[in-house]
């Protein structure tokens, strides 16, 4: 993302490699805030535009379709498919604290989150890392008409558009997806089926995962945080295989 964009795309958050995507999930990510038992104040327009944001830093921390919506089937397809993965790892959770407690893997998503808290937290995080988008939307302005809403970068080009349901502002996918929902998000694989697929395939073995949990399956969270990553790399290794190695030179 070049700094000196003046247009819309520099607004556009680049959404996880489903290879980071993995490393996210098991461990290796962006420090989140902990969780907090406050309830959650309706978020702004901005706030939510922080969220979604975050969110492509770790993407089962909040389901997508609670901040966006989509009219094209194919970004509807994608934000569907997202919050599915969201919502299976957040069973996962329930689960996984409730059998080890304290000692259930960190990585997993943080429970009885308070959104606007967590926004920001996120957003100065993300600014003392220079993120890009950080950096501009606090200088964006919002105009709100009823039920929908427009925000503008500075000079007026218009970055994206908020539309608010039953309460909730939610932002238009396709302007702020970087068009993640035609292209995927698996290097080398340009094209977006292989993501959905993926999504859902992290989404199963969550879920699997869950149900061997309340049979008392796994007695140690060590055992069972390494069952879950060997299934995902499994998954990968199916829709993505790593290229072989090239052969040695006699």
């Amino acid at each position: 993302m070049k700094s000196k964009r003046t247009t819309a795309k520099r607004l556009v958050p680049v959404f996880l490699s489903l290879v980071a995507l993995i490393l996210a999930m098991t461990g290796v990510a962006v420090a989140l805030p902990q969780p907090s038992t406050r309830p959650s104040p309706p978020l702004t327009v901005k706030e939510t535009m922080e969220l979604v944001h975050i969110t492509s830093y770790r993407m089962t921390l909040v389901p997508l379709d609670e901040l966006c919506y989509a009219d094209d089937p194919a970004a509807r397809a994608y934000i569907d498919a997202c919050s599915e993965m969201a919502r299976a790892a957040r069973r996962l959770a329930v689960a996984a604290r409730e059998r080890f407690g304290k000692n259930a893997p960190a990585d997993l998503p943080p429970l009885d989150l308070n959104l606007a808290k967590t926004a920001r937290e996120g957003t100065d995080e993300l600014q003392q890392m220079d993120d890009p988008y950080m950096k501009i939307l606090p200088a964006c302005k919002v105009e709100e008409k009823g039920d929908a809403a427009v925000v503008r970068l500075p000079g007026g080009t218009i970055a994206a558009h908020a539309r608010k349901t039953n309460g909730v502002w939610k932002i238009n996918f396709p302007e702020v997806s970087g068009g993640v929902e035609h292209t995927g998000t698996i290097p080398n694989v340009p094209e977006p089926q292989s993501t959905l697929k993926a999504y859902r395939g992290l989404a199963k073995i969550d879920l699997d995962l869950e149900r061997e949990l309340l049979a008392g399956k796994f007695k140690t969270t060590d055992e069972f945080a390494a069952e879950r990553q060997r299934r995902q790399h499994q998954l990968m290794q199916e829709i993505a295989p790593e290229p072989a190695a090239p052969a040695s030179q006699p």
